[in-house]
């Protein structure tokens, strides 16, 4: 028991430290006005220039904003809620869903660490990578595969999470066009103007996307070690799709209004993506919710 009182000890101090970073993301205003810089490639970018963000760039920030009220709002609730759950009942399905959670913080930790210029908030940063990193490897070692094998029962959506993390992990491949292109002229991707990269196309091109083609064939196999990837995946999908949602909305509210195709192809493909992903969560709940014991 004193295990899992641990892990939910480190999850809650994960939460708190999303808080505490979120929450100044979104709250914290400083005087300031937007600016012009020019990159070491020449480029002219406009800086946001008030606010945790200043120094990061105008179009990014509402995105780091709505990434952060998704965050605030939704995944620290989730993530405090199956720490409590685990801590109560030590089953495995709660165990996978906080994981799942661990996980999706764990990304967005990554994001912001690699992917926001220097702050005042740098080493929380830093914890909050080091935390939801130790947490989620930590908390994996306790998952018994061979008890997950005997709780899982016939209604598991198998089918369901292989074609959609199959489409997902498709999905991220968009990103190599921008990146081609940039190759092709010589150029800078527009989403790392101002940047050293863009973390989130080495995330999900380099992370997300392997991950969920590895998790469909071991899936097929009936490999236990694919239910925990499918929740974090199926999981952290359904959190992506909200976040775009909040990131549209807070680019709105700057005056970033994009056009109609891309609020119908991006927006809505990640809407409708996030909608399956968490019918799935709901659905994997259930097939584990029947069968699952203390550990």
């Amino acid at each position: 028991m004193r295990k899992q009182i641990l892990l939910a000890f480190l999850s809650l101090v994960v939460a708190i430290l999303a808080i505490i970073s979120t929450s100044i993301g979104l709250f914290y205003s400083t005087d300031g006005e937007p600016f012009e810089f020019i990159t070491l490639h020449g480029d002219s970018i406009t800086m946001y220039g008030r606010g945790i963000y200043a120094f990061d760039s105008f179009f990014k920030v509402p995105i780091l904003r709505g990434t952060d009220a998704i965050i605030l709002f939704v995944v620290v609730p989730y993530v405090l809620l199956n720490s409590f759950l685990y801590m109560k009942h030590s089953s495995q399905i709660n165990l996978l869903f906080l994981l799942s959670g661990l996980f999706s913080i764990l990304y967005y930790a990554t994001s912001i660490t690699f992917g926001v210029h220097f702050n005042s908030l740098y080493l929380v940063y830093i914890l909050i990578f080091s935390a939801s990193l130790i947490g989620f490897v930590w908390g994996s070692s306790f998952v018994d595969f061979p008890l997950l094998t005997k709780e899982v029962s016939s209604k598991y959506p198998y089918r369901g999470v292989v074609i959609f993390l199959f489409i997902a992990g498709c999905s991220v491949f968009i990103w190599l066009v921008e990146i081609i292109g940039a190759l092709a002229t010589n150029e800078i991707p527009f989403g790392a103007i101002g940047y050293t990269t863009d973390i989130t196309t080495v995330l999900d091109l380099g992370v997300i996307a392997p991950l969920s083609f590895i998790t469909c064939y071991l899936l097929v196999k009936r490999k236990p070690i694919a239910f925990l990837f499918a929740s974090n995946l199926v999981t952290l999908s359904g959190f992506i799709g909200l976040m775009v949602i909040a990131q549209t909305v807070a680019q709105a509210l700057e005056g970033i209004i994009l056009p109609v195709g891309q609020y119908v192809g991006f927006v809505g493909t990640f809407v409708m993506l996030s909608l399956f992903a968490f019918s799935l969560t709901i659905r994997m709940y259930k097939a584990f919710g029947n069968n699952s014991e203390q550990v």
